[in-house]
């Protein structure tokens, strides 16, 4: 693997890391599949970036902003439970695990 993907592949893990907390809290948050954040509220931003990040961008989830007020924004996500379930079987992940861990 050359440098240039190395770093890559760096960045992808380190930012993984960081959202994961994140990630857990709004999978567990959104068991209905809807979760609508505020990214005024520092953690429900955080959750925004995680759920954006991991799953709207690899279409697993869709979401839709509306302006709250200039440069602030309320998310509204929606997880397509049935295809997070695949992936994370596929993948090996234990989802309910990740779901208890984010709950707490």
């Amino acid at each position: 693997m050359n440098l240039i993907r190395k770093k890559a592949v760096r960045r992808e893990i380190e930012r993984a890391d960081e959202l994961a907390d994140a990630f857990s809290k709004g999978v567990a948050r959104s068991n209905s599949g809807l979760i609508v954040l505020d990214d005024r509220v520092a953690e429900e931003n955080q959750i925004a970036d995680a759920l954006i990040y991991f799953l709207v961008r690899t279409d697993i989830a869709t979401s839709r902003a509306v302006e709250t007020e200039p440069n602030h924004y309320r998310y509204r996500i929606i997880i397509n439970w049935n295809k997070l379930e695949e992936v994370a079987r596929e993948a090996g992940v234990d989802l309910e695990h990740a779901v208890k861990r984010g709950g707490t």
